[in-house]
């Protein structure tokens, strides 16, 4: 037992109100002072430490992490933990560099293992150039950490808060170009809070593992496109997730599930998320004061919406096929889905036609490998029930107008702009009067591109110029129903 063990270096203030060692194995420690071997061994049964405190920097409170107590179990160390090592040969200076990297890496994560690690009561604190956060985690445990491999992470009572500066928030509406009305104005505070709090009940993580690809990146040698089960993200799931804005009470989700993720070599072929029990209240963004705002939320009956969300992104690293989507379902307000899919992107011609051509200039617009890549359809639906009352009034608080005149409005501007695209290709007039009765009736807006057979993004690229050939080459179609 060792007690009130504290060191100051470069500013920052290092302490430990209880260390406790248990099962010391002295004469493993002795062997790796003295690397007589090349084995992980193990050092202790059980470290425990209590009330740790590190502060960097000189500010008390801007860089802080406290620890109530902290526990390490079956700790093994390598003597070859702290060697420079990964002197890796490369093709060129670069991968000269990034193998050097990949190989300490490995053997900064083969140098010590661990059976599990919990902590209690954990704060953190950082504050840099006008942002500030705050995270509290109750109970972490971590599982075994073994030959790149992780174990399952479970934490509780999450808690965590970004506070923006005026000044942060003025340099971010600068670099927000044509939005930076909108931050400025009345909706900024709704667009971009001042403060912003999550608190989580539960989060797991289990599955995450590198141990396949440890092999290549201490060797400075890229998989093969065959080599299989190199890495695994593993799955993760966080219950009752409750957010807050300036104080306020913004939105609960009851479940988030990200289930495992398949990969291929170490390209995802599969990844799905979703969200249930989604409660969102809109009212908690609008700044006090800001009257007219909030009756725009009343007026719609959209203080509170609740909904689900989906995402899924697939890749068939055979076939070169790829689809992606995600969705939003949110009853007596709006329902939205977005998609497309792509294809021509086999995996393993693409892994050798950029080993083919590495450090060779593109003959073409797309990188190597790329060149049979294809454009296969895409689809967008949005169906409306009160997101463009709440739109259309918002546009009419920011624009210092009436709400109902800017809606009126907006169907003669779509015209006015879309007057050279009429010129250009006759699916024009369908096009605009699909959005011009979806803008003024609501309803729901289709917009799909289905080519006749898939279109070459490289052909894509040429085509910018001769925009009535691109729109009959993917068969732009816009839709408006009730």
């Amino acid at each position: 037992v060792i007690t009130d063990v504290a060191s100051k270096e470069d500013g920052g203030v290092f302490s430990i109100g209880r260390l406790e060692l248990y099962g010391l194995k002295q004469a493993n420690l002795d062997l790796l002072k003295a690397k007589d071997t090349s084995d992980l061994v193990e050092l202790f049964d059980r470290v425990r430490i209590y009330d740790l405190s590190i502060a960097l920097g000189t500010d008390a409170g801007a860089n802080d992490i406290s620890i109530g107590a902290m526990e390490f179990l079956n700790f093994k160390l390598s003597p070859t933990m702290g060697d420079k090592g990964g002197d890796r040969a490369g093709k060129n200076d670069e991968d000269h560099h990034h193998a050097r990297g990949g190989a300490k890496f490995a053997q900064a994560l083969k140098g010590f293992e661990f059976a599990g690690f919990n902590v209690k009561d954990m704060k953190v604190s950082f504050a840099q150039e006008g942002m500030d956060l705050d995270m509290s985690v109750a109970d972490m445990r971590l599982g075994e950490i073994a030959n790149g491999s992780i174990g399952p992470m479970a934490m509780f009572d999450l808690d965590y808060t970004v506070h923006q500066s005026a000044e942060n928030r003025a340099e971010l509406a600068e670099l927000a170009g044509p939005l930076a009305g909108l931050l400025n104005g009345p909706l900024g505070e709704f667009i971009s809070p001042e403060n912003t709090r999550v608190v989580g009940k539960s989060m797991i993580w289990q599955g995450a593992s590198i141990e396949g690809l440890l092999p290549y990146l201490e060797s400075g040698e890229r998989p093969p496109a065959n080599a299989a089960n190199l890495i695994s993200f593993g799955a993760m799931e966080a219950k009752d997730m409750t957010s807050y804005v300036d104080g306020k009470l913004a939105g609960t989700i009851d479940l988030s599930v990200l289930d495992a993720i398949d990969f291929a070599w170490l390209i995802p072929t599969r990844i799905n998320s979703y969200n249930k029990g989604e409660t969102y209240h809109l009212s908690a963004y609008v700044p006090d004061g800001q009257d007219a705002i909030m009756k725009v939320l009343t007026d719609a009956g959209a203080e509170t919406i609740t909904g689900e969300s989906n995402f899924l992104w697939e890749y068939d690293d055979k076939k070169g096929a790829a689809k992606f989507d995600i969705s939003g379902n949110m009853p007596g307000f709006a329902d939205i889905d977005f998609g497309f899919n792509t294809s021509g992107t086999p995996l393993e011609p693409i892994l050798a036609a950029m080993d083919a051509k590495q450090g060779q200039p593109n003959s073409g617009n797309m990188p190597s490998g790329f060149e049979s890549a294809a454009f296969d359809g895409f689809s967008f639906t949005l169906k409306d029930e009160k997101l463009l009352d709440v739109l259309f009034g918002f546009a009419g608080i920011q624009m210092g107008q009436d709400a109902a005149q800017v809606r009126q409005m907006a169907p003669a501007f779509l015209a006015m702009g879309g007057a050279q695209l009429k010129e250009l290709t006759p699916r024009a007039t369908g096009y605009i009067s699909a959005l011009s009765g979806f803008i003024t009736e609501g309803g729901t807006l289709s917009i799909t591109m289905t080519p006749s057979q898939p279109v070459g993004l490289e052909m894509l690229t040429t085509m910018e110029d001769d925009p009535a050939a691109l729109i009959e080459l993917v068969n732009l179609q816009v839709t408006h129903s009730q």
